[in-house]
C-alpha cells in the first residue's frame, strides 16, 4: 500500500489545568479551546469530504477536540475513533506503527505534545523540532505509506487561521 494519502496531526485544544477527578487524562477543554477547535475545524473542512477519519487519544481534551470538529462539520454519520495508542502517556513507537493502519483514507489524529511533534518529525524525516501550540495541526501529504514518509503541506495554529480570516474580511 503506497498510494498517496493526507494525514493531519493535531494537538488537542487548550485545556483546563486541572480536572474534577484530579487526573491529567480528565482535563476538559476550556471555552477558548472549544472556540479555537471550531475555527480549525472550519479550516480543515475545506480540505476533506465526508470520507475523512478522525482518530483521538482517549484523554478527555483530545476526545472533546475531535468531537467538536465533527459537530462543527455537522457529520452525524461520522464517529471519533478512540485509540489509546495516541494517549499522552504512550510511547512514540506504537503510535508510528498504528498510523499505518489508518492511512487507507484521509485521517486526522488528535493527540498530545510532545508526541504530535515527534510523529511529524519521524514522518517527514525532519531535524526541525515542531512546537504544537494547543489546537495547532500539520497537514502531511503522504508520499510513501509503506515507509511512512511524507511532506508537510501546511502547519497552522488557531491564531494564524484567525489572522488570515481577519485579513480576508478586511479586503
Amino acid at each position: 500500500m503506497s498510494a498517496a494519502a493526507t494525514l493531519v496531526i493535531m494537538r488537542h485544544g487548550k485545556a483546563d489545568q486541572s480536572s474534577p477527578t484530579g487526573h491529567d487524562r480528565d482535563r476538559p477543554l476550556l471555552p477558548q479551546g472549544i472556540e479555537n477547535t471550531i475555527l480549525c475545524a472550519k479550516a480543515l473542512e475545506r480540505m476533506f469530504d465526508a470520507s475523512v477519519r478522525v482518530v483521538s487519544s482517549d484523554y478527555v481534551r483530545a476526545r472533546q477536540t475531535a468531537e467538536t470538529m465533527l459537530k462543527t462539520w455537522h457529520r452525524k454519520s461520522s464517529e471519533v475513533i478512540v485509540d489509546k495508542t495516541f494517549n499522552s502517556d504512550a510511547p512514540i513507537d506504537p503510535m508510528i506503527d498504528a498510523l499505518r493502519g489508518y492511512l487507507d483514507q484521509p485521517t486526522i489524529i488528535v493527540s498530545h505534545m510532545p508526541q504530535v511533534a515527534e510523529m511529524v518529525e519521524i514522518i517527514t524525516a525532519s531535524t526541525t523540532s515542531f512546537l504544537f501550540k494547543p489546537g495547532a495541526f500539520a497537514v502531511i501529504e503522504m508520499e510513501n505509506i509503506a515507509r511512512l514518509r511524507g511532506s508537510i503541506s501546511a502547519f497552522l495554529t488557531p491564531s494564524t487561521i484567525r489572522r488570515v480570516l481577519q485579513a480576508h474580511e478586511a479586503k
